[in-house]
């Protein structure tokens, strides 16, 4: 910059084109969170691909939840608390609490 010219912000591949994050895939957050819990085990390609398509498929259901909530309640905004009652509508006992309870822990 101190010689007059602007930086370049926006990584670039080999190719020289801009390198855009897929924000579809959560094959990143998966990794972490396996090497977090078990830093010896892997996981193929094709688990890690049927891992993104089981979060769509979650993701889905909830965000249909919540409009659903939304229209029943006629409410333009959705808060926290309409998320918490789709997630326990989505998930059955146990599972809606834990998810809910660590939520709120962070």
């Amino acid at each position: 910059m101190a010689d007059g010219k602007e930086t370049n912000t926006v990584n670039v591949n080999r190719k020289g084109k801009p390198k855009r994050l897929n924000p579809e895939r959560f094959s990143i957050f998966v990794y972490k969170i396996l090497k977090e819990l078990h830093p010896n085990t892997e996981i193929s390609r094709h688990a890690m691909a049927k891992m993104n398509c089981i979060i769509h498929y979650v993701y889905g259901r909830i965000e249909d939840e919540i409009n659903r909530l939304s229209n029943l309640n006629e409410i333009d905004i959705i808060t926290t608390r309409e998320v918490q009652r789709a997630v326990r509508l989505v998930f059955s006992g146990d599972l809606s609490d834990h998810a809910v309870r660590a939520e709120i822990k962070r």
